[in-house]
């Protein structure tokens, strides 16, 4: 599977939720925020957990990977993520 580039994903989003008008707290939707935040990373993973490390910032707890915050409505399965980057497995 090839890498997920996490912020052009975690972009598209958000300029989605800018179209609909939804309030935003430093340059992410409000909502990302509430009842449980969900990191994804360019792996795929998806938790509401992260590492924080010092020198790379917040990371998956599985791969090691950076991860951004995603919407948590749209955090889609693997599965869905190759139907969104035109992978096939």
């Amino acid at each position: 599977m090839d890498p997920i580039d996490v912020s052009v994903f975690q972009k598209e989003q958000a300029d989605r939720c800018r179209e609909a008008g939804e309030k935003f707290f430093m340059d992410l939707p409000d909502r990302w925020y509430a009842n449980g935040p969900m990191y994804l990373c360019e792996n795929g993973h998806v938790s509401g957990n992260y590492l924080k490390s010092e020198e790379k910032g917040a990371l998956c707890l599985a791969c090691f990977k950076p991860v951004g915050l995603v919407d948590p409505k749209e955090t889609p399965l693997e599965s869905h993520f190759d139907e969104l980057f035109g992978r096939t497995g």
